[in-house]
């Protein structure tokens, strides 16, 4: 396709119809999660009831209302609060980047069955 003059003038009467426009599609707010139950094999915590949980309360306490007042003009895409929340210490969903990162783990527990999980080298200090 050719950039001409014409597509240049259609591109900005799009961008200014979208950008006028955009306030009412944000919501306030953007929740990640991982794979989810059945798509991570490395799950230490279950957190699909906090997507849900998390939901409710932005709704109920009207976010957007308030980032609107804080912003003091209409909101566009980046005036949203980022949330992460990943299932297991590998952090899939990048919880560490987000304003609000939630990272599942669990609390290991020591058992008397043989270890089957790959061999792992423990270095501490000056080589011998």
């Amino acid at each position: 396709m050719e950039w001409t003059p014409r597509a240049e003038k259609e591109l900005k009467a799009v961008k200014a119809a979208y950008m006028s426009d955009m306030d009412f599609e944000i919501q306030g707010y953007r929740i990640e999660t991982c794979f989810g139950q059945d798509g991570c094999p490395n799950r230490a915590a279950e957190g699909d009831h906090l997507v849900a949980q998390l939901e409710d309360i932005f709704k109920k306490e009207n976010l957007r209302a308030f980032l609107s007042e804080r912003v003091k003009r209409k909101l566009k895409p980046h005036n949203k609060i980022r949330i992460a929340i990943a299932d297991s210490p590998n952090a899939c969903s990048q919880p560490q980047i987000k304003d609000i990162g939630i990272i599942g783990t669990s609390i290991p527990e020591t058992t008397n069955r043989e270890c089957i999980s790959w061999p792992v080298l423990i270095y501490a200090g000056n080589r011998p």
